[in-house]
């Protein structure tokens, strides 16, 4: 009895360290500077995603070719827009949104800009994700990503 003891009270341990230590790692909420911004995502992904070349890849892509801090070109997106994109990662982290609904919404986003939309109409596609989001159904939200990344696709 005392080994099965041990063995319950061993199990029990690892997994508390399991879930405690990652949750310590995790970003608890994105800074609204855009260097910092980018430094964040890139641990939210490496903490959260199975496949950490494919996160790595895709923040590449998204920081160099489309948020560009000054680097080798201007930003594909507008203040504004970089603003919008801290409220709305900040309430995806309330939401306990996992690395893949953050790729949803941040490729929705280079899409959008890839195919030339109005400020009225990212403004329009803004105002719904911040509705859904702060509703109750998130699988609303990941339906309406998912929706949104394929309509702006070129």
């Amino acid at each position: 009895m005392s080994k099965l003891f041990k063995a319950l009270s061993f199990l029990f341990s690892a997994l508390l360290i399991g879930f405690v230590i990652p949750s310590q790692a995790q970003v608890k909420s994105f800074t609204d500077d855009p260097v910092k911004f980018i430094e964040e995502l890139k641990d939210f992904f490496e903490a959260g995603s199975a496949n950490k070349g494919d996160a790595h890849d895709f923040l590449k892509k998204f920081e160099n070719q489309y948020w560009s801090i000054g680097k080798t070109h201007e930003s594909k997106f507008s203040e504004s827009q970089k603003q919008m994109c801290y409220e709305v990662c900040n309430l995806m982290l309330k939401k306990r949104l996992r690395p893949p609904d953050f790729s949803s919404y941040l490729s929705s986003m280079m899409n959008f800009v890839d195919t030339h939309q109005s400020d009225k109409n990212f403004l329009a596609w803004q105002d719904c994700i911040n509705k859904i989001l702060t509703g109750k159904a998130i699988k609303n939200y990941t339906e309406y990503l998912a929706m949104s990344e394929n309509l702006f696709c070129l």
